[in-house]
């Protein structure tokens, strides 16, 4: 007669939040718990974005012509910008549902950067001359503000300088570390500004074990092809891998292939990452399939002594 199959988490889960759960998670924090991948994105995640010094920047270098466009036009420059950068003489590329960190969708010129086959200054030197060219309606205080947009947003430099290392992220990785667990980046990037936040992070960037970034393997989230890059790369069982990205369609995208995904959320007014959350819902996962491991063993066990 063939066996019933069991399903594991609907025997596991009433038992979350007993004490034989507190047990196991207390479990987790020692030398002996199951060994884990955990994957992190960088921007969102690891590293915040301080959109502020990109309204400075502009501010700075456009000056009252940005303030003029701001009273005049009362159009968020975001949306005249990604009609630009759609709209720029750049080959037709597969857009892969990649969007930004509100959910609108990545213009082409951004997908080209982040996968590695647009680089920085091809891409403000497509801008300046598509703007004389093509775009010739646009007044010349709206050409302005795009420049100076674009001229901050595709210099690595200024791009890495947005960035900061957030501190619960970082105590997060070395928590990873001391436990166990293999800690791997997988991140959307253009190679310029990787290589610089390299530089300027070496230590933390040493601590992982691997890293795949979207433009230096010319893929890019929330495309599967990208999740099965590092899962083959590193040899990775899909079931033993967690990833922890700040954007939806990310997180489920990695759920196809397998990987178990947390979206890490935001809280407060200045929508602070909440790693709290993302830790105590790690912490769940794991107890369970630990306690799903044990007793995979237990059956197994009592199956041999039943022959």
């Amino acid at each position: 007669m063939a066996r019933k199959q069991i399903n594991h988490k609907r025997l596991v889960r009433p038992l979350l939040y007993t004490p034989l759960f507190i047990a196991a998670a207390l479990g987790l924090y020692s030398t002996n718990c199951l060994s884990t991948n955990v994957v992190f994105d960088l921007g969102g995640v690891l590293f915040d974005i301080n959109y502020g010094l990109m309204y400075r920047h502009i501010c700075k270098q456009a000056g009252f012509t940005f303030l003029y466009y701001l009273l005049t036009k009362r159009e968020n420059p975001r949306d005249l910008l990604f009609q630009v950068l759609n709209d720029i003489n750049l080959p037709d590329i597969e857009q892969k549902g990649a969007c930004d960190e509100v959910g609108n969708p990545l213009p082409k010129a951004l997908v080209h950067w982040l996968q590695g086959t647009a680089s920085n200054q091809e891409i403000r030197d497509t801008v300046e001359s598509v703007l004389e060219e093509d775009f010739s309606c646009y007044e010349a205080v709206e050409k302005r503000v795009i420049k100076t947009i674009v001229n901050g947003i595709f210099d690595s430099k200024y791009t890495t300088s947005m960035l900061s290392l957030n501190k619960d992220g970082a105590e997060l990785v070395q928590k990873c570390i001391k436990y166990g667990h293999k800690v791997f980046i997988l991140s959307n990037m253009d190679a310029e500004s990787f290589d610089v936040l390299c530089r300027q992070y070496p230590d933390f960037f040493d601590l992982f074990d691997g890293v795949v970034v979207s433009a230096k393997v010319h893929l890019i989230k929330p495309d599967p092809a990208i999740f099965r890059y590092l899962l083959d790369t590193y040899q990775l069982d899909p079931q033993e891998t967690v990833f922890i990205d700040d954007q939806e369609e990310n997180v489920k995208a990695a759920e196809t292939v397998g990987i178990h995904a947390i979206q890490c959320p935001k809280i407060g007014w200045f929508a602070r990452q909440d790693f709290e959350s993302v830790n105590n819902t790690f912490i769940v996962w794991q107890t369970e399939h630990e306690l799903i491991a044990r007793q995979d063993k237990w059956q197994i066990s009592l199956t041999k002594s039943n022959v």
